[in-house]
């Protein structure tokens, strides 16, 4: 599975630049550190159906693979 790069974004961002925050949510899932840890992640619901989705594909490739090498 290919992830996009997703952003990182101190804690503080949400309420100094919410607006590029929110902008950027829409478009991939961003990190938002707190004390320069990763702490959370925010993203649109658009983004996290897709990320989901991406996730189930990816998983059922995998298994119909193995299942071929194991015939």
């Amino acid at each position: 599975m290919v992830f996009e790069s997703n952003a990182v974004y101190p804690v503080s961002a949400l309420q100094r630049n919410s607006r590029e925050v929110r902008e950027a949510a829409k478009e991939k899932l961003l990190r938002i550190t707190e004390n320069g840890a990763s702490a959370y992640v925010f993203c649109s619901e658009e983004v996290l159906d897709r990320t989901i989705r991406e996730a189930v594909n990816e998983a059922l490739y995998e298994h119909a693979c193995l299942a071929a090498i194991e015939r």
